[in-house]
């Protein structure tokens, strides 16, 4: 097969003859001038067709080309492997494509004379099928362990592994590292650095058979895993920063970074939901080394060496020993700033971390390793700040290209829950919650996870009782998310989120994720028909016939939905999608998608021009710097601004601990700054908060929520007081935040406003300053632990901001003391509550001009009152300081603007008013901020007792992104109702009414299991027995343009009103019948919540509650047994009201319209109407 002629494998013969070659190995057919010839030559004989002479020649010949390398001697030939593994020919071929012969050896020449050199070196570790990037990185400083460098090794599916460096010549030992723990790549791709390509680290490269290919110099993009370095970067920088450990330890930090990343199920394409340690291995990775501990966590450690009673130590965890031990032994650093390798390694408990004596050792830990550490102690922010970092010229370096992140406190201020009590409860076997999926929140966002089965405690019982009612449900489960992992919820929580996720019909309620897909069929109009003649003028047609949409609901699932359906419930985000897909000239789309994009950025635009356009609350002008302030008080004659100022900084002196001049931060406080918030109180008092920048500090989500107590609590404390003949006094906590210490690790550099003497300084925040997001819960938990450890009281199960205690009067008679806490505020009902407050005290600083009977409350006033024909004493709730005050600030509006309130006004918005039909002007952006703090003033109202207002309020806050002219207009007008009716009150009457008794329904066969649930937990009923009535009604299709109807609740205890709720429907019902009866269901829902908050305060309540409505269908339907429903659609609203008064919880009568007391929460009615209403319920 060798010819003399001289090969030329360029001209243009050759090419052909190769294209030939490869069209027939592919099957294919060359069709030029010479195909003439080779049908002639397959004529003659089918073995000189191209195909099959080709096929022969490749079989029986071996070709090269200048461009190959020659085979190892000694290589394994199919022939040698056939004959060796006694297989087929082909086997053997397939084999050798797919395997290689790196280290076979060639027996040529061996006689057997003596020993061959051993060359399976690159047998020894597997090989890896990707190739490797790799870098040297400069540390930020000298470790303790005397790092300067490390090498990194990356993949471009973001795995990664750190070697740290004395040097960088010692780069070639982290390349035998690699070997050992990893194998060999295809390629290594370094930079062009001399330690990466040249002497020893090349040649065990090349021992090892691993191809170098040194990236372009001075083009670090030609870098395929740069996004992975940058990535690792990023998360070693957080992670230093977010534990405030101290820089000296960079390098353990960062190889342990590199070992979570490279476990990580990142959204990578090449990783195609793998993590990328499976990736590169094949196997499936185990994470339990890293998984059981975080970096610097505090962990026991015990020393077999140690022959001592106590061999358990104290010390922080720095990340797997890659080098020491079996996969399981862990470096942890000692308080003699040792790195020990130890595998008995165990977490702090919970008692551990809850104990005093523990929380002293951490304490005396950390002065040790600060002690040794010296000079050294300090944070890679502190590093940074004071230009201590170590650059080298031409080195990558950690710090660079990071976004920055502030540190919060370290974990040994974390509050951690007590372990809870349970007891074994009824089997699981048949829990209804298993196996059911769930959305609920976990963290910032919500989430869809499945109950997989009951927690349970250490010792194996199960957490919480289980109840047929969810209320009183307080078992616990185990919730499964997608991602992996397990949280443990309550069943109320659970069963509240599950009802919140369907509709009134049962059926699960879909939350769209996104749109993700498009078709049409035949019945689509094309666009050359998607115009019709209008008037001369080409207009685009009306249809979305023909069009389906694939979306991708919140639980990842997808569905095909019509056009015209997603159109009416989403209608930009399909625009949107329309836009993006390059659809907005289709018909279906040309007629309305541009339209709606226009309106969104529009609506946007103008709502995000006013909530940052100015800054106003309760009418009143918020300042934003102290110079502000000043000059308010100047333009209004008042020092209001000036004396909160002088006020609040003699009050926040004792909260820092200054620093004497040069004395550093302690290691792991965080640097934060100070600001001024200025705000106006409900009763329109200024205050001036020198507050710390929360936002600088991310503390847990733990820490960082306080309730406070509702309103409604209030009311019913107020009626217990008056029905059972108890007193009551109030008072303020001064600094109630700065009683508390901070939970968080924090200071501050001092500036010239803690005088010139100690400007530059450090103070350390000792208390709980406000500003920080730490700051209530610290108060409320310090609050909590002293009225329940200190003073004997209990919360309520039902308000936890209610604290309860067993007392008896001098008369023997049983009753409860109450103390209500809303943040700073404390009332405290009882028959003889000075001795209460007195020694609360003791334990805070109450204000002394603060201390006695209670003058206001959460902004209302509160006053004795008298009810004419009854001697006895009771509690009124009065809004007419604040109303007066809010119509005083809205003339002075109206005046500057040369206008007026007017003198009269019968009614609460004027007279044939239609809010949804108004079409008037929008408003621009400074009268729409201003109409949005009107609609706050308004609803606050409310709150506190104006029950004539609460329709209309919640009719005219709908429109608060988008109000017009008349809107405003309207609000006006009720201002000018206000001020002419603005001695309303509500008053805690005791008495009780004298109501009709409805005769019990018989339910008994339908509805057997039904019955009123007591709580376990309930505490004794001490007092006497109070009475419910509830008042409902719908006003049916209210709303002229959506067609929504709107409930209206009020709710008495005895006669107070204690609870009122005035809401649109969400549905759009057909009939009077169906919105009433939906009306009827929420009624019933608040109801037993307002039952349930009684019972566990500890008052008895007089068997069943009187409902009244004012349709006979309802009443007839809930009531009477033999009476069936016709409409299905309100088929689960029927059913629940008729299984409560089955259990006898409420029992339903007619009331007429017109002495229905909750007409007023549900239309507009003329002023005579609504004064004969509410002459019933205020005084």
């Amino acid at each position: 097969m060798t010819c003399d002629k001289p090969w030329q494998p360029y001209t243009e013969k050759e090419a052909e003859h190769e294209e030939r070659l490869r069209a027939a190995l592919q099957n294919e057919t060359i069709y030029d001038r010479s195909s003439r010839h080779i049908q002639a030559l397959s004529q003659i004989s089918k073995a000189l067709s191209t195909t099959t002479f080709t096929k022969q020649i490749l079989h029986t010949h071996r070709f090269s080309s200048a461009v190959q390398s020659q085979a190892r001697k000694g290589t394994v030939t199919k022939e040698q492997l056939a004959r060796r593994w006694r297989c087929s020919l082909d086997v053997a071929e397939r084999t050798l494509e797919k395997t290689t012969q790196r280290a076979v050896r060639n027996f040529t020449h061996a006689t057997g004379g003596r020993r061959i050199k051993p060359t399976a070196y690159q047998l020894r570790y597997p090989r890896i099928r990707t190739p490797m990037y790799t870098d040297t990185l400069h540390g930020p400083c000298k470790s303790w362990e005397g790092n300067k460098y490390l090498a990194i090794y990356c993949t471009k599916f973001q795995w990664c592994r750190g070697y740290p460096l004395k040097t960088k010549d010692e780069s070639h030992y982290s390349l035998d590292k690699l070997f050992r723990s990893v194998g060999f790549p295809e390629a290594m791709i370094p930079d062009n650095a001399l330690e990466l390509t040249q002497g020893e680290f090349r040649r065990k490269l090349q021992r090892a058979q691993v191809d170098l290919h040194p990236i372009e110099a001075y083009s670090p993009n030609l870098n395929a895993a740069e996004d992975c370095i940058r990535e690792l970067k990023r998360m070693f920088r957080r992670t230093m920063n977010a534990r405030n450990i101290p820089a000296v330890f960079w390098d353990r930090v960062i190889m342990w970074c590199a070992e979570v990343r490279s476990h990580m199920a990142l959204r990578h394409h090449e990783l195609d939901g793998e993590v990328p340690a499976t990736v590169i291995s094949g196997d499936t990775s185990d994470i339990s080394y890293i998984a059981e501990f975080s970096m610097w966590d505090w962990v026991w450690y015990i020393t077999p060496a140690d022959h001592a009673t106590q061999n358990k130590h104290l010390g922080r965890w720095l990340g797997p020993s890659f080098d020491v031990g079996d996969a399981l032994c862990y470096a942890v650093l000692t308080d003699t700033v040792q790195v020990v390798h130890r595998t008995s390694v165990f977490p702090l408990s919970v008692e551990d971390m809850n104990s005093e004596p523990i929380k002293e050792m951490k304490s005396e830990f950390m002065r040790k390793l600060n002690d040794k550490l010296g000079d050294r102690r300090a944070t890679m922010n502190e590093l940074e700040r004071n230009g201590h970092l170590m650059v080298e010229e031409g080195m990558p370096n950690i710090m660079e290209d990071i976004p920055r992140h502030e540190p919060y406190e370290d974990d040994d201020t974390e509050e951690v829950a007590e372990i809870p009590e349970a007891d074994e409860t009824a089997p699981v076997e048949y829990d209804k919650y298993i196996s059911t999926k769930v959305q609920i929140p976990v963290g910032d966002s919500m989430m869809f996870g499945t109950v997989r089965k009951r927690k349970r405690d250490e010792e194996g019982n199960l957490i919480g009782h289980t109840h047929d009612n969810p209320l009183l449900d307080t078992a616990m489960y185990e919730v499964e998310f997608e991602d992996g992992r397990v949280e443990a919820f309550y069943a109320n929580q659970i069963a509240e989120h599950i009802y919140a996720s369907v509709d009134d019909d049962g059926y699960t309620m879909y939350e769209l994720e996104e749109i993700v897909d498009h078709k049409r069929d035949g019945t689509a109009i094309p666009k050359d028909d998607g115009f019709v003649m209008l008037r001369g003028r080409r207009v685009p047609k009306r249809t979305t016939r023909g069009w389906q949409i694939c979306v991708q609901w919140k639980d990842g699932s997808t569905s095909w939905i019509p056009l015209k359906d997603i159109k009416e419930s989403h209608p930009v985000k399909l625009a949107e999608y329309a836009v993006a897909n390059k659809l907005i000239e289709e018909p279906a789309f040309k007629w309305w998608a541009p339209y709606t994009l226009k309106k969104r950025d529009r609506i946007i635009k103008a709502v995000k021009r006013r909530f940052h356009r100015k800054n106003e609350k309760f009418g009143l002008e918020i300042p934003n710097s102290v110079k502000r302030a000043l000059e308010i008080d100047k333009e209004t004659g008042t020092k209001y601004w000036e004396t909160a100022l002088a006020k609040e900084m003699k009050n926040i002196w004792p909260v820092f601990e200054i620093k004497n001049e040069g004395e550093k931060a302690p290691v792991g406080s965080t640097l934060i700054d100070l600001t001024i918030v200025f705000d106006v109180k409900m009763d329109f008092t200024r205050k001036a908060r020198i507050c710390a920048r929360g936002d600088q500090t991310d503390p847990p989500s733990s820490i960082t929520y306080a309730s406070v107590v509702s309103r409604e609590s209030v009311r019913i404390g107020l009626l217990m007081a008056a029905l059972n003949d108890l007193d009551i006094m109030s008072a303020d906590v001064a600094g109630a935040y700065l009683n508390a210490d901070c939970p968080e690790k924090v200071h501050i550099i001092c500036g010239p406003e803690f005088g010139s003497e100690y400007v530059g300084r450090v103070a350390i925040i000792k208390k709980a300053l406000y500003g920080l997001r730490s700051s209530g819960f610290a108060w409320r938990s310090l609050c909590a632990r002293t009225l329940r450890e200190n003073m004997g009281f209990t919360p309520c199960r039902a308000d936890n901001d209610v604290w309860m205690r067993p007392a008896v009067k001098e008369n023997g008679d049983k009753y409860y003391e109450y103390i209500f806490v809303y943040t700073d505020d404390i009332m405290v009902i009882s028959q003889n509550p000075k001795p209460i407050l007195d020694k609360l005290n003791v334990y805070f600083l109450l204000k002394p001009e603060s201390i006695g009977k209670p003058n206001i409350y959460l902004g209302a006033q509160i006053l004795p009152f008298e009810v004419r024909g009854d001697p006895k004493k009771k509690w009124a709730i009065s809004s007419e300081q604040y109303v007066k005050e809010a119509v005083r600030l809205v003339k002075e509006w109206l005046e500057k603007r040369g206008l007026r309130l007017k003198t009269k006004a019968p009614s609460v918005l004027p007279s044939g008013y239609v809010p949804e039909l108004d079409r008037s002007d929008e408003l621009d952006d400074e009268r729409a901020t201003y109409y949005q703090s009107l609609i706050g003033i308004l609803r606050w109202a409310v709150e506190l007792g104006r029950i004539d207002i609460c329709a209309e309020v919640s009719m005219m806050a709908s429109y608060s992104a988008m109000p017009r002219e008349g809107h405003l207009g309207a609000l006006f007008h009720m201002f000018a109702y206000l001020s002419q009716h603005n001695r309303s009150r509500i008053v805690m009457d005791d008495g009780y009414v004298p109501i009709e008794e409805e005769p019990e329904a018989d339910f008994k066969e339908f509805y057997p299991y039904a019955e009123d649930v007591i709580p376990e937990d309930m505490p004794e009923a001490r007092g006497k027995e109070v009475q419910l009535t509830m008042f409902v009604d719908a006003s049916h299709a209210a709303n002229v343009v959506t067609r929504q109807s709107r409930t209206g609740v009020l709710i008495f205890v005895n006669r107070s009103p204690i609870l009122w709720y005035s809401k649109k429907q969400n549905s759009i019902e057909t009939s009077t019948f169906g919105s009433e009866f939906m009306a009827l269901k929420t009624g019933m829902e608040l109801l037993e919540g307002l039952r349930y908050k009684l019972r566990m305060m500890g008052i008895g309540m007089e068997g069943h509650a009187h409902v009244r409505v004012d349709n006979m269908s309802v009443v007839k339907n809930s009531s009477i047994p033999e009476s069936t429903l016709k409409k299905k659609s309100n088929s689960i609203a029927y059913h629940y009201v008729r299984s409560r008064v089955a259990a006898d919880i409420a029992r339903i009568g007619y009331e007429p319209s017109e002495t229905n007391l909750a007409d007023m929460l549900t239309k507009i009615q003329p002023g005579p109407t609504r004064q004969r209403l509410v002459q019933r319920v205020l005084f």
